[in-house]
Protein backbone atom coordinates (compact mmCIF):
# COMPACT_ATOMS: atom_id res chain seq x y z
CA UNK A 1 0.00 0.00 0.00
CA UNK A 2 1.40 3.36 -1.13
CA UNK A 3 1.68 6.51 0.94
CA UNK A 4 -1.60 7.90 -0.47
CA UNK A 5 -3.67 5.10 -0.23
CA UNK A 6 -3.03 4.96 3.50
CA UNK A 7 -3.90 8.47 4.58
CA UNK A 8 -7.12 7.98 2.31
CA UNK A 9 -7.32 4.75 4.67
CA UNK A 10 -6.50 6.70 8.45
CA UNK A 11 -8.80 9.65 6.96
CA UNK A 12 -12.32 7.24 5.72
CA UNK A 13 -11.79 5.41 9.32
CA UNK A 14 -11.83 9.04 11.75
CA UNK A 15 -14.65 10.13 9.18
CA UNK A 16 -16.62 6.66 9.62
CA UNK A 17 -16.31 7.18 13.08
CA UNK A 18 -17.59 10.92 13.35
CA UNK A 19 -20.16 10.13 11.07
CA UNK A 20 -21.55 6.85 13.19
CA UNK A 21 -21.29 9.37 16.21
CA UNK A 22 -23.53 11.90 14.88
CA UNK A 23 -25.95 9.57 13.95
CA UNK A 24 -26.00 7.69 17.17
CA UNK A 25 -25.95 11.33 19.02
CA UNK A 26 -29.47 11.80 16.93
CA UNK A 27 -31.51 9.04 17.45
CA UNK A 28 -34.77 10.29 19.36
CA UNK A 29 -35.31 10.16 22.47
CA UNK A 30 -37.69 13.21 23.98
CA UNK A 31 -35.82 16.54 23.40
CA UNK A 32 -33.77 18.32 26.37
CA UNK A 33 -33.89 22.03 26.64
CA UNK A 34 -30.66 23.50 26.23
CA UNK A 35 -29.52 25.35 29.36
CA UNK A 36 -28.10 27.88 27.46
CA UNK A 37 -31.19 29.16 25.95
CA UNK A 38 -33.01 32.11 28.00
CA UNK A 39 -36.45 30.86 28.61
CA UNK A 40 -38.18 33.65 30.45
CA UNK A 41 -37.75 37.36 29.72
CA UNK A 42 -39.13 39.74 31.82
CA UNK A 43 -42.20 42.73 31.38
CA UNK A 44 -43.06 46.01 33.07
CA UNK A 45 -45.49 46.38 35.97
CA UNK A 46 -48.53 49.15 35.85
CA UNK A 47 -49.62 50.50 38.99
CA UNK A 48 -52.24 52.93 39.97
CA UNK A 49 -51.66 56.26 39.53
CA UNK A 50 -50.70 58.68 42.65
CA UNK A 51 -50.47 62.17 44.22
CA UNK A 52 -47.03 63.62 44.94
CA UNK A 53 -48.72 66.45 47.10
CA UNK A 54 -49.21 65.96 50.77
CA UNK A 55 -53.15 65.24 52.44
CA UNK A 56 -54.58 65.34 49.15
CA UNK A 57 -58.42 65.09 49.90
CA UNK A 58 -59.16 63.63 46.68
CA UNK A 59 -61.37 59.81 46.64
CA UNK A 60 -61.35 57.30 43.89
CA UNK A 61 -64.87 56.79 43.46
CA UNK A 62 -64.29 53.97 41.45
CA UNK A 63 -61.96 52.78 38.82
CA UNK A 64 -62.41 50.87 35.94
CA UNK A 65 -58.82 49.15 34.10
CA UNK A 66 -59.04 47.55 30.63
CA UNK A 67 -56.46 45.41 29.24
CA UNK A 68 -56.51 45.29 25.43
CA UNK A 69 -54.40 42.17 24.16
CA UNK A 70 -54.68 41.56 21.00
CA UNK A 71 -52.00 39.86 19.72
CA UNK A 72 -48.05 38.83 22.30
CA UNK A 73 -44.86 40.30 21.87
CA UNK A 74 -42.19 38.59 20.22
CA UNK A 75 -39.35 37.48 22.79
CA UNK A 76 -37.50 39.41 20.69
CA UNK A 77 -36.93 43.11 18.75
CA UNK A 78 -34.18 44.00 17.29
CA UNK A 79 -32.82 47.77 17.59
CA UNK A 80 -35.18 49.52 15.37
CA UNK A 81 -37.61 47.68 15.40
CA UNK A 82 -41.77 48.58 15.57
CA UNK A 83 -43.49 47.53 18.89
CA UNK A 84 -46.77 48.15 17.83
CA UNK A 85 -48.56 45.00 18.69
CA UNK A 86 -51.75 46.05 19.94
CA UNK A 87 -51.52 45.36 24.06
CA UNK A 88 -52.71 48.20 26.15
CA UNK A 89 -53.87 48.94 29.51
CA UNK A 90 -56.69 51.95 30.20
CA UNK A 91 -56.77 53.04 34.06
CA UNK A 92 -60.16 55.26 34.16
CA UNK A 93 -60.79 57.02 37.46
CA UNK A 94 -63.64 58.74 38.82
CA UNK A 95 -61.93 60.87 40.94
CA UNK A 96 -64.66 63.64 43.75
CA UNK A 97 -63.64 66.36 45.54
CA UNK A 98 -65.51 66.74 48.92
CA UNK A 99 -63.55 69.67 50.04
CA UNK A 100 -64.87 73.68 49.82
CA UNK A 101 -61.92 74.59 47.66
CA UNK A 102 -60.94 73.51 43.91
CA UNK A 103 -58.07 71.42 44.36
CA UNK A 104 -55.14 70.86 41.11
CA UNK A 105 -52.76 67.54 42.08
CA UNK A 106 -49.81 66.73 40.19
CA UNK A 107 -50.02 62.85 39.46
CA UNK A 108 -48.08 60.45 38.75
CA UNK A 109 -49.10 57.29 37.32
CA UNK A 110 -45.91 54.01 37.19
CA UNK A 111 -45.69 52.00 34.05
CA UNK A 112 -42.42 50.08 35.10
CA UNK A 113 -39.18 49.23 33.29
CA UNK A 114 -38.75 49.13 29.56
CA UNK A 115 -38.96 45.02 29.31
CA UNK A 116 -35.69 42.92 28.86
CA UNK A 117 -36.60 41.77 25.48
CA UNK A 118 -37.22 45.56 24.01
CA UNK A 119 -34.38 48.05 23.42
CA UNK A 120 -34.28 50.82 25.47
CA UNK A 121 -34.66 53.57 23.34
CA UNK A 122 -37.41 51.67 21.16
CA UNK A 123 -38.89 51.79 24.52
CA UNK A 124 -39.01 55.38 24.95
CA UNK A 125 -40.35 56.17 21.68
CA UNK A 126 -43.22 53.77 22.40
CA UNK A 127 -44.62 55.51 25.45
CA UNK A 128 -44.44 58.47 24.41
CA UNK A 129 -47.41 58.19 22.22
CA UNK A 130 -49.67 57.30 24.89
CA UNK A 131 -52.32 59.97 26.13
CA UNK A 132 -53.84 60.74 29.52
CA UNK A 133 -57.39 62.83 29.29
CA UNK A 134 -58.98 64.38 31.58
CA UNK A 135 -63.18 64.50 31.19
CA UNK A 136 -62.10 62.83 27.69
CA UNK A 137 -59.78 65.59 26.63
CA UNK A 138 -55.87 65.09 26.19
CA UNK A 139 -54.27 66.57 29.58
CA UNK A 140 -50.57 67.81 28.84
CA UNK A 141 -48.26 64.65 30.24
CA UNK A 142 -44.17 64.13 30.97
CA UNK A 143 -42.50 60.90 30.92
CA UNK A 144 -40.19 60.91 34.69
CA UNK A 145 -37.98 58.43 35.29
CA UNK A 146 -36.51 57.06 39.45
CA UNK A 147 -34.30 54.57 40.37
CA UNK A 148 -36.47 52.16 42.10
CA UNK A 149 -34.25 48.97 43.34
CA UNK A 150 -36.57 46.38 43.08
CA UNK A 151 -40.33 45.77 43.48
CA UNK A 152 -42.42 48.99 43.65
CA UNK A 153 -43.10 50.63 46.79
CA UNK A 154 -45.57 53.56 47.04
CA UNK A 155 -42.89 55.68 48.94
CA UNK A 156 -40.86 55.52 45.13
CA UNK A 157 -43.24 58.51 43.95
CA UNK A 158 -40.53 60.77 46.50
CA UNK A 159 -38.18 60.49 44.06
CA UNK A 160 -39.61 62.00 41.78
CA UNK A 161 -37.67 65.62 42.26
CA UNK A 162 -37.98 68.61 40.24
CA UNK A 163 -34.78 69.68 40.70
CA UNK A 164 -31.14 68.75 41.27
CA UNK A 165 -30.59 66.55 44.78
CA UNK A 166 -27.18 67.41 46.00
CA UNK A 167 -28.90 67.34 50.13
CA UNK A 168 -26.12 64.37 50.64
CA UNK A 169 -23.30 63.50 50.14
CA UNK A 170 -23.22 63.70 46.11
CA UNK A 171 -23.23 67.16 44.80
CA UNK A 172 -22.76 67.56 40.58
CA UNK A 173 -19.15 69.49 41.83
CA UNK A 174 -17.99 66.98 44.21
CA UNK A 175 -14.24 66.38 42.87
CA UNK A 176 -13.36 63.05 41.38
CA UNK A 177 -9.81 61.88 41.00
CA UNK A 178 -9.73 58.85 38.42
CA UNK A 179 -6.58 56.38 38.80
CA UNK A 180 -5.94 54.51 35.60
CA UNK A 181 -3.90 51.00 36.27
CA UNK A 182 -2.19 48.47 33.12
CA UNK A 183 -1.95 44.98 34.68
CA UNK A 184 0.56 42.81 33.15
CA UNK A 185 2.96 40.11 34.30
CA UNK A 186 0.11 37.36 34.36
CA UNK A 187 -0.21 33.67 33.59
CA UNK A 188 -3.30 33.61 31.91
CA UNK A 189 -3.00 29.98 30.92
CA UNK A 190 -2.77 28.74 34.37
CA UNK A 191 -5.28 31.37 35.91
CA UNK A 192 -7.62 32.00 33.21
CA UNK A 193 -9.77 33.67 36.21
CA UNK A 194 -7.01 35.80 37.46
CA UNK A 195 -8.69 39.04 39.64
CA UNK A 196 -7.19 42.00 40.51
CA UNK A 197 -7.97 43.68 43.44
CA UNK A 198 -7.36 46.27 46.07
CA UNK A 199 -8.08 46.57 49.72
CA UNK A 200 -9.92 49.46 51.40
CA UNK A 201 -10.36 50.74 55.05
CA UNK A 202 -13.93 52.17 55.59
CA UNK A 203 -13.17 54.41 58.39
CA UNK A 204 -13.22 57.41 56.31
CA UNK A 205 -16.54 56.06 54.43
CA UNK A 206 -18.51 59.89 55.07
CA UNK A 207 -15.34 61.55 53.34
CA UNK A 208 -14.27 59.28 50.44
CA UNK A 209 -15.90 56.65 48.35
CA UNK A 210 -14.34 54.05 45.90
CA UNK A 211 -15.60 53.13 42.72
CA UNK A 212 -14.09 50.29 40.33
CA UNK A 213 -14.35 49.72 36.66
CA UNK A 214 -16.15 46.37 35.89
CA UNK A 215 -15.21 44.94 39.70
CA UNK A 216 -17.07 41.52 40.26
CA UNK A 217 -15.59 40.68 43.32
CA UNK A 218 -16.08 41.62 47.08
CA UNK A 219 -14.53 40.16 50.67
CA UNK A 220 -15.29 41.76 53.94
CA UNK A 221 -12.09 42.60 56.00
CA UNK A 222 -11.52 43.21 59.79
CA UNK A 223 -11.22 46.79 59.13
CA UNK A 224 -12.49 47.50 55.56
CA UNK A 225 -12.96 45.40 52.28
CA UNK A 226 -11.50 44.13 49.01
CA UNK A 227 -13.08 44.54 45.57
CA UNK A 228 -11.70 43.10 43.14
CA UNK A 229 -11.96 42.76 39.29
CA UNK A 230 -11.04 40.42 36.48
CA UNK A 231 -8.20 40.94 34.60
CA UNK A 232 -6.05 39.69 31.97
CA UNK A 233 -2.36 40.90 30.83
CA UNK A 234 -2.94 44.56 28.96
CA UNK A 235 -6.73 45.39 30.99
CA UNK A 236 -6.82 48.50 32.23
CA UNK A 237 -8.83 49.02 35.50
CA UNK A 238 -9.99 52.54 36.35
CA UNK A 239 -10.78 53.36 40.20
CA UNK A 240 -12.17 56.73 40.81
CA UNK A 241 -12.14 58.58 44.24
CA UNK A 242 -15.10 59.95 45.22
CA UNK A 243 -14.68 62.81 47.36
CA UNK A 244 -11.84 63.79 49.71
CA UNK A 245 -9.01 62.38 47.29
CA UNK A 246 -6.82 59.60 48.55
CA UNK A 247 -3.57 59.00 46.89
CA UNK A 248 -3.14 55.71 45.13
CA UNK A 249 -0.45 53.61 44.13
CA UNK A 250 0.62 50.88 42.23
CA UNK A 251 1.66 48.82 44.63
CA UNK A 252 -1.63 48.62 46.51
CA UNK A 253 -2.83 45.92 43.62
CA UNK A 254 -2.51 42.23 44.25
CA UNK A 255 -3.56 39.80 41.51
CA UNK A 256 -5.13 36.47 42.78
CA UNK A 257 -5.72 33.07 41.21
CA UNK A 258 -9.41 33.62 40.77
CA UNK A 259 -12.46 35.68 41.71
CA UNK A 260 -12.25 34.21 45.55
CA UNK A 261 -9.51 36.90 46.13
CA UNK A 262 -7.53 34.42 48.31
CA UNK A 263 -4.77 33.08 46.89
CA UNK A 264 -2.18 35.88 45.51
CA UNK A 265 -0.59 35.19 42.17
CA UNK A 266 2.01 36.52 40.04
CA UNK A 267 1.20 39.71 38.32
CA UNK A 268 1.66 43.93 38.47
CA UNK A 269 0.02 46.82 38.06
CA UNK A 270 1.18 50.04 36.99
CA UNK A 271 -0.29 53.34 37.16
CA UNK A 272 -0.58 54.89 33.45
CA UNK A 273 -2.62 58.50 34.67
CA UNK A 274 -4.25 60.64 37.05
CA UNK A 275 -7.42 62.38 35.73
CA UNK A 276 -9.30 64.89 38.12
CA UNK A 277 -12.96 66.05 37.06
CA UNK A 278 -16.30 66.50 38.44
CA UNK A 279 -19.18 63.96 39.45
CA UNK A 280 -21.20 65.60 36.66
CA UNK A 281 -18.42 64.15 34.63
CA UNK A 282 -19.02 60.61 35.84
CA UNK A 283 -22.69 60.72 35.81
CA UNK A 284 -23.06 62.14 32.65
CA UNK A 285 -20.59 60.25 30.85
CA UNK A 286 -23.46 57.96 29.03
CA UNK A 287 -25.91 59.98 28.97
CA UNK A 288 -27.44 60.47 25.74
CA UNK A 289 -29.44 63.74 25.39
CA UNK A 290 -32.05 62.40 22.86
CA UNK A 291 -32.76 59.36 24.83
CA UNK A 292 -35.72 60.89 26.76
CA UNK A 293 -34.71 61.61 30.42
CA UNK A 294 -34.34 64.85 31.47
CA UNK A 295 -31.09 65.36 33.21
CA UNK A 296 -32.32 65.92 36.97
CA UNK A 297 -33.75 62.63 36.72
CA UNK A 298 -31.25 60.97 35.15
CA UNK A 299 -28.27 62.95 37.66
CA UNK A 300 -30.67 62.23 40.83
CA UNK A 301 -31.41 58.42 39.21
CA UNK A 302 -27.53 58.21 40.01
CA UNK A 303 -27.63 59.83 43.33
CA UNK A 304 -29.98 56.90 44.50
CA UNK A 305 -28.37 54.65 43.08
CA UNK A 306 -24.90 55.30 44.71
CA UNK A 307 -26.96 56.20 47.52
CA UNK A 308 -28.20 52.70 47.64
CA UNK A 309 -24.97 51.01 47.06
CA UNK A 310 -23.89 52.25 50.18
CA UNK A 311 -26.43 51.10 52.86
CA UNK A 312 -23.52 49.18 54.84
CA UNK A 313 -21.68 52.30 54.91
CA UNK A 314 -18.37 51.05 53.87
CA UNK A 315 -17.66 53.75 51.01
CA UNK A 316 -17.56 51.40 48.22
CA UNK A 317 -20.42 52.30 45.28
CA UNK A 318 -20.88 51.15 41.82
CA UNK A 319 -21.27 52.88 38.39
CA UNK A 320 -23.94 54.42 36.87
CA UNK A 321 -23.66 52.22 33.87
CA UNK A 322 -25.15 52.79 30.84
CA UNK A 323 -26.63 49.37 31.43
CA UNK A 324 -27.85 49.74 34.89
CA UNK A 325 -29.12 53.56 34.13
CA UNK A 326 -31.29 51.56 31.31
CA UNK A 327 -33.52 50.15 34.23
CA UNK A 328 -35.18 53.17 35.57
CA UNK A 329 -38.87 53.46 36.65
CA UNK A 330 -41.17 55.18 34.19
CA UNK A 331 -43.97 57.19 35.17
CA UNK A 332 -46.43 59.68 33.61
CA UNK A 333 -47.09 62.92 35.13
CA UNK A 334 -49.44 65.18 34.17
CA UNK A 335 -52.20 68.04 36.36
CA UNK A 336 -55.23 67.52 37.46
CA UNK A 337 -58.12 70.11 38.88
CA UNK A 338 -61.25 68.55 40.43
CA UNK A 339 -63.10 72.40 41.20
CA UNK A 340 -64.83 72.00 45.07
CA UNK A 341 -67.87 69.36 45.48
CA UNK A 342 -67.54 68.79 41.85
CA UNK A 343 -66.05 65.41 39.66
CA UNK A 344 -63.80 64.33 37.07
CA UNK A 345 -62.85 61.50 35.08
CA UNK A 346 -59.23 60.90 34.13
CA UNK A 347 -58.19 58.13 31.77
CA UNK A 348 -54.49 56.78 31.96
CA UNK A 349 -53.56 54.50 29.23
CA UNK A 350 -50.14 52.47 29.11
CA UNK A 351 -48.59 50.10 27.01
CA UNK A 352 -48.79 46.47 28.43
CA UNK A 353 -45.61 44.30 28.15
CA UNK A 354 -46.26 41.24 29.79
CA UNK A 355 -43.44 38.70 31.49
CA UNK A 356 -42.65 35.83 28.73
CA UNK A 357 -42.57 31.80 30.10
CA UNK A 358 -41.09 29.64 26.95
CA UNK A 359 -40.86 26.94 29.62
CA UNK A 360 -44.06 26.07 28.63
CA UNK A 361 -45.73 25.17 24.90
CA UNK A 362 -47.14 27.75 23.72
CA UNK A 363 -45.80 29.89 25.70
CA UNK A 364 -47.47 31.74 28.84
CA UNK A 365 -47.70 35.75 29.07
CA UNK A 366 -48.02 37.02 32.50
CA UNK A 367 -49.19 40.69 32.99
CA UNK A 368 -48.55 42.82 36.54
CA UNK A 369 -50.79 45.69 37.85
CA UNK A 370 -50.08 46.84 41.15
CA UNK A 371 -53.16 47.94 43.12
CA UNK A 372 -51.60 48.66 46.46
CA UNK A 373 -50.79 52.69 45.28
CA UNK A 374 -54.11 52.90 45.20
CA UNK A 375 -54.74 52.78 49.16
CA UNK A 376 -53.02 56.13 49.67
CA UNK A 377 -55.72 58.03 48.23
CA UNK A 378 -58.16 59.57 50.97
CA UNK A 379 -60.51 56.81 49.77
CA UNK A 380 -61.65 54.48 46.95
CA UNK A 381 -64.23 52.78 46.15
CA UNK A 382 -65.57 49.80 43.52
CA UNK A 383 -62.80 48.34 41.44
CA UNK A 384 -63.72 46.62 37.89
CA UNK A 385 -61.41 45.00 35.78
CA UNK A 386 -61.75 43.64 32.07
CA UNK A 387 -59.79 41.79 29.77
CA UNK A 388 -60.45 42.01 26.29
CA UNK A 389 -58.36 39.02 24.30
CA UNK A 390 -58.86 36.31 22.27
CA UNK A 391 -56.63 34.23 24.38
CA UNK A 392 -57.34 31.53 27.43
CA UNK A 393 -56.75 33.26 30.73
CA UNK A 394 -54.60 30.85 33.14
CA UNK A 395 -54.21 30.39 36.62
CA UNK A 396 -51.17 28.17 36.71
CA UNK A 397 -51.85 25.96 34.41
CA UNK A 398 -56.18 25.39 34.29
CA UNK A 399 -58.20 27.76 32.77
CA UNK A 400 -59.29 31.04 34.82
CA UNK A 401 -63.16 30.53 34.06
CA UNK A 402 -63.37 28.31 37.49
CA UNK A 403 -60.98 30.97 39.57
CA UNK A 404 -63.41 33.34 41.97
CA UNK A 405 -64.08 36.76 40.84
CA UNK A 406 -63.53 35.99 37.06
CA UNK A 407 -66.41 35.81 34.73
CA UNK A 408 -66.22 34.97 30.98
CA UNK A 409 -67.34 37.49 28.59
CA UNK A 410 -68.03 38.04 25.27
CA UNK A 411 -64.42 39.66 24.74
CA UNK A 412 -62.22 38.11 27.13
CA UNK A 413 -62.93 37.89 30.84
CA UNK A 414 -63.73 40.24 33.94
CA UNK A 415 -64.04 41.00 37.34
CA UNK A 416 -65.89 43.44 40.01
CA UNK A 417 -64.80 44.21 43.27
CA UNK A 418 -66.50 45.97 45.70
CA UNK A 419 -63.58 47.54 47.44
CA UNK A 420 -60.12 47.45 46.93
CA UNK A 421 -58.61 43.92 47.02
CA UNK A 422 -55.43 42.98 49.44
CA UNK A 423 -52.03 42.17 47.11
CA UNK A 424 -51.52 43.11 43.30
CA UNK A 425 -53.48 41.84 40.33
CA UNK A 426 -51.33 39.50 37.91
CA UNK A 427 -52.81 37.13 35.60
CA UNK A 428 -51.32 35.15 33.12
CA UNK A 429 -52.74 34.40 28.61
CA UNK A 430 -51.99 31.70 26.19
CA UNK A 431 -53.04 30.64 23.40
CA UNK A 432 -53.90 27.52 24.66
CA UNK A 433 -56.01 26.60 27.66
CA UNK A 434 -53.71 23.88 28.88
CA UNK A 435 -49.95 24.39 27.98
CA UNK A 436 -47.36 21.62 28.77
CA UNK A 437 -44.67 22.48 31.15
CA UNK A 438 -41.55 21.54 29.09
CA UNK A 439 -39.45 19.36 31.18
CA UNK A 440 -35.66 19.14 31.01
CA UNK A 441 -34.92 15.50 30.93
CA UNK A 442 -31.42 15.18 33.04
CA UNK A 443 -31.29 11.19 32.55
CA UNK A 444 -31.48 11.49 28.99
CA UNK A 445 -28.73 14.25 28.95
CA UNK A 446 -26.78 12.48 31.26
CA UNK A 447 -26.44 9.41 29.12
CA UNK A 448 -26.28 11.09 25.94
CA UNK A 449 -23.17 12.27 27.09
CA UNK A 450 -21.83 9.31 28.42
CA UNK A 451 -22.27 7.64 25.02
CA UNK A 452 -20.50 10.93 23.18
CA UNK A 453 -17.65 10.88 25.32
CA UNK A 454 -17.31 7.36 24.96
CA UNK A 455 -17.29 7.43 21.14
CA UNK A 456 -15.14 10.37 21.46
CA UNK A 457 -12.53 8.41 23.29
CA UNK A 458 -12.87 5.67 21.01
CA UNK A 459 -12.19 7.86 17.66
CA UNK A 460 -9.20 9.85 19.81
CA UNK A 461 -7.48 5.86 20.35
CA UNK A 462 -8.32 4.74 16.45
CA UNK A 463 -6.21 7.87 15.46
CA UNK A 464 -3.67 7.21 17.79
CA UNK A 465 -3.43 3.60 16.65
CA UNK A 466 -3.80 4.86 13.13
CA UNK A 467 -1.07 7.42 14.03
CA UNK A 468 1.15 4.77 15.29
CA UNK A 469 1.22 2.13 12.92
CA UNK A 470 1.66 4.90 10.18
CA UNK A 471 5.01 5.71 12.04
CA UNK A 472 5.68 2.14 12.47
CA UNK A 473 5.29 1.07 8.43
CA UNK A 474 7.06 4.65 7.75
CA UNK A 475 10.16 3.74 10.12
CA UNK A 476 10.57 -0.09 8.75
CA UNK A 477 10.54 1.42 5.15
CA UNK A 478 13.24 4.07 5.68
CA UNK A 479 15.56 1.60 7.25
CA UNK A 480 14.62 -0.93 4.11
CA UNK A 481 15.93 2.12 1.70
CA UNK A 482 18.91 2.84 3.82
CA UNK A 483 20.05 -0.88 3.33
CA UNK A 484 19.53 -0.81 -0.64
CA UNK A 485 22.53 2.04 -0.46
CA UNK A 486 20.36 5.24 -0.76
CA UNK A 487 18.34 4.10 -3.58
CA UNK A 488 15.05 6.10 -2.92
CA UNK A 489 11.85 3.48 -3.43
CA UNK A 490 8.85 2.44 -1.73
CA UNK A 491 6.85 4.28 0.55
CA UNK A 492 9.84 4.99 2.52
CA UNK A 493 11.24 7.27 -0.34
CA UNK A 494 8.75 10.18 0.84
CA UNK A 495 9.95 12.87 2.98
CA UNK A 496 7.73 13.78 5.95
CA UNK A 497 6.57 16.74 4.66
CA UNK A 498 4.66 14.71 1.94
CA UNK A 499 2.28 14.00 4.77
CA UNK A 500 2.09 16.85 7.21
CA UNK A 501 2.11 20.85 5.87
CA UNK A 502 4.63 23.06 7.56
CA UNK A 503 2.07 24.73 9.15
CA UNK A 504 1.25 21.70 11.22
CA UNK A 505 4.59 21.48 12.23
CA UNK A 506 4.98 24.35 13.36
CA UNK A 507 1.77 24.58 15.39
CA UNK A 508 3.37 21.33 17.03
CA UNK A 509 6.03 22.34 18.24
CA UNK A 510 5.56 24.09 21.68
CA UNK A 511 7.89 25.13 24.09
CA UNK A 512 9.40 23.41 26.68
CA UNK A 513 7.54 25.13 29.93
CA UNK A 514 9.17 22.75 32.27
CA UNK A 515 11.69 25.45 33.40
CA UNK A 516 9.09 27.85 34.05
CA UNK A 517 9.01 28.90 38.20
CA UNK A 518 5.76 30.11 39.34
CA UNK A 519 6.21 33.87 41.09
CA UNK A 520 4.40 35.05 44.34
CA UNK A 521 2.17 38.09 43.95
CA UNK A 522 2.12 40.65 46.33
CA UNK A 523 0.52 40.39 49.34
CA UNK A 524 -1.35 43.51 49.54
CA UNK A 525 -0.84 43.93 53.05
CA UNK A 526 -0.27 48.15 52.31
CA UNK A 527 -3.71 49.58 52.74
CA UNK A 528 -2.59 52.59 54.80
CA UNK A 529 -6.18 54.31 53.60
Amino acid sequence: MNGKNLRKVIFATAMTLVIALSAFAAVGGEPALANSAQRYWTGSSSSGVGVREDDCPLEVESELLTFDIKEFPKNYYGENEELDFGSSVTAEYRFYNPSDADVTATLAFPFGYAPSYIWRESFENAVADFKITVDGEPVESTVRHTYSPGAFKNSDISRIRDDYDESGFYRRDLPVTAYYFRFSGIDEEKYPAATAAIDFKSDRADRTKYAISDANSFRSLKDGYRVGSSVNNGDKIVVCVIGENVPLTADRWTVYSNGGIEKPVAGSARLEQTVDMKLSEIIYGNYDESGGISRVDYFNAAVDMMTADDTEGLGFVDFPTKNRMSRLMHWYEYKLTVPKGGRAVNAVTAPAYPSIDTLYSPAVYEYVYLLSPASTWAKFGTLEIVVNTPYFMLDGTKSATDVKNWVKTENGYGCKLSALPDGELAFSLCSSASPEKQRYNGAHAAVSAVIILVCLGALVAAIIVGTAIFVLVYSLLRRKKRSRGGVKTGFGANKPSDYFTEENLVKSEKPDKSDDKEQTGQDGSDVSQ
